[in-house]
């Protein structure tokens, strides 16, 4: 989970920095700049959200499990 964390909030950082080049560059205006990194967070949010309430395991995982399983291992 820490790293997770970590990870997130480079992402978060690196989009708040292209908003701020953009907004001030131009190319769209500075408070979409500024707000578009906290709406694409709160969609990975979302989906993730959505994924741990509906139970529901990523595909790579799944597969992880199986093989680890093959060894006779319960």
């Amino acid at each position: 989970g820490l790293g997770l964390g970590i990870m997130f909030l480079f992402v978060y950082y690196a989009f708040m920095s292209a908003g701020k080049v953009f907004g001030e560059t131009g190319i769209y205006p500075p408070i979409i700049g500024m707000w578009m990194p906290n709406g694409v967070i709160l969609m990975i949010a979302l989906y993730f959200y959505r994924r741990t309430v509906t139970n529901s395991t990523f595909q790579w995982l799944r597969l992880l499990r199986l093989s680890a399983n093959k060894g006779g291992r319960p």
